[in-house]
């Protein structure tokens, strides 16, 4: 996992960034309170953060900047001055956002987590091959 400072701050996304993001446990608590069946949404995302340790290691090695969080939002660095933020919502329970050089950021929350699912996302948003 990596910091990006103190508990409280909005991260900054650059280029060649993706972040995999997963609801807080405060926010899982939240949903479960109001509705039980979010428990059987347990199961999606084990596999998703398994998945997602699994791929970051191989786009580490490819010189990608891999983060992982539960922030409420982030900025994404659009030029040397803009920025966007980008917001999270809970209910989506994980998400891929991504930032290359020269394109605009794209999120991705409606997956089950699968591991061809994530390298497929990843790979049509970079143009890259992700087979390993």
């Amino acid at each position: 996992m990596v910091s990006l400072g103190p508990v409280g701050t909005t991260p900054i996304i650059k280029d060649n960034t993706i972040v995999f993001w997963s609801i807080s446990q405060e926010d899982y608590d939240a949903l479960l309170a109001k509705d039980p069946e979010v428990a059987n949404r347990m199961e999606e995302l084990m596999e998703y953060y398994h998945n997602a340790l699994e791929i970051a290691s191989e786009l580490r090695l490819r010189g990608f900047t891999v983060i992982f969080g539960s922030w409420e939002a982030v900025s994404v660095q659009i030029s040397e001055r803009q920025t966007k933020e980008i917001a999270f919502n809970p209910k989506d329970f994980k998400a891929i956002l991504m930032k290359a050089i020269g394109k605009e950021p794209k999120m991705v929350t409606k997956f089950f987590g699968e591991y061809s699912d994530m390298l497929k996302i990843i790979s049509e948003y970079f143009n890259i091959d992700l087979s390993f």
